[in-house]
């Protein structure tokens, strides 16, 4: 029964809003007695407000408590876990970090050796009175291919680059990265309103109403 009537006054509600909003756009103040007729249509749209407050407004801080405590029992849930992987992503990262390093430099010894190789046989050649053929395995060394060798992963973990940066010297920074304070521009002009005097920054006024009581 309770629903019922909660719909019935949703409706009610919505039937009454549409005119108040067609009145709107149809208005033209042109005299105070128009200027008179919009004080009133403010004046309705206000109580409207009120009213769309208290008809939805129980269920939306109902919907926000249930909300509320739904995000709470989660995060006892995932927050333990987020902590499990932020102690272990490290750890997974700096063993594959060194499992790659290693892996370079044992590639690079292998380039090293397989270059000392042709190195030998390159002196060898010349020793042997074949100084062409010799000049020919020394060009070729740079060009020298070596088989790569397996980079290990483990399952379902993928290493990612993240870089990060730190402002060490703020009057150093380029000025297309600096960021006005609106925050603070923003107290300063209501404070001073058009007495306010900051370069870079220009000040007008704009008027609007309130609706309610002077």
């Amino acid at each position: 029964m309770g629903n019922g009537r909660k719909e019935n006054r949703e409706v009610d509600l919505r039937k009454r809003v549409l005119p108040v909003v067609a009145q709107a756009r149809e208005l033209v103040i042109t005299t105070r007695e128009d200027c008179d007729r919009a004080a009133e249509i403010l004046q309705a749209t206000k109580a409207l407000l009120a009213e769309s407050d208290a008809v939805f407004g129980p269920v939306m801080r109902a919907a926000l408590e249930s909300h509320r405590a739904a995000v709470a029992a989660k995060k006892k849930v995932d927050a333990p876990l987020k902590e499990a992987q932020g102690i272990i992503r490290p750890k997974v990262a700096g063993f594959l970090a060194e499992e790659d390093r290693r892996r370079r430099e044992a590639e690079a010894r292998a380039r090293e050796q397989a270059e000392r190789a042709l190195l030998d046989e390159a002196v060898a050649l010349e020793a042997a009175g074949d100084p062409e053929t010799a000049q020919v395995i020394l060009e070729a060394a740079p060009t020298l291919a070596v088989r790569s060798l397996p980079t290990y992963r483990p399952e379902g973990v993928t290493p990612r680059e993240s870089w990060k940066f730190e402002v060490i010297s703020l009057n150093q920074v380029p000025r297309e990265y600096l960021v006005p304070d609106e925050q603070k521009i923003g107290a300063v002009v209501r404070a001073l309103k058009d007495k306010t005097a900051i370069p870079g920054v220009r000040v007008w006024r704009e008027a609007r109403i309130a609706v309610g009581k002077a």
